[in-house]
């Protein structure tokens, strides 16, 4: 599960956070973000046209924050997370995204950016408050020794 800037706040639950993701701008051509190669302030964006996916996930959260506090528009609202990339890949708009993104959006030849924002995701497993049972904890071995292998390579 992926909760918005902070752990699972539900009682009865239990959240083991695996990471926190940032958040990133993808484009076809490095020319169309602002020059540098560091994060990628709001301010600078000029009048970018977005990407931007259904309400209700952090990636639009995180747009509309961009869209409310710069003169960028939407060029275009999917519906399917799976249409994202390649509208990106064909010029159509540039987008936010999570940075579990980033090593698609590198091997399809997109140029990618940190933004700078306060938001963040923050990946784990969740449980119930009780003891996991042997699947459950099974699943929360394999989740933190992925992480550990990622973070080891």
């Amino acid at each position: 599960m992926a909760v918005p800037n902070g752990p699972l706040r539900e009682t009865g639950f239990r959240f083991d956070l695996l990471e926190v993701q940032s958040y990133l701008l993808v484009a076809s051509d490095p020319g169309v973000l602002p020059p540098g190669d560091g994060p990628v302030r709001p301010s600078d964006l000029g009048e970018l046209l977005l990407i931007i996916g259904q309400p209700g996930t952090g990636m639009r959260r995180v747009a509309d924050a961009v869209l409310a506090g710069t003169r960028c528009r939407i060029a275009v609202e999917i519906e399917h997370r799976e249409a994202l990339l390649p509208l990106v890949l064909a010029g159509v708009g540039v987008a936010v995204v999570a940075d579990s993104w980033r090593p698609l959006a590198v091997s399809a030849g997109l140029a990618v950016r940190s933004l700078e924002t306060d938001e963040s995701l923050h990946v784990g497993l969740v449980t119930t408050d009780s003891r996991p049972g042997p699947a459950a904890a099974a699943m929360l071995d394999v989740g933190r020794r992925w992480v550990a292998d990622r973070d080891a390579g």
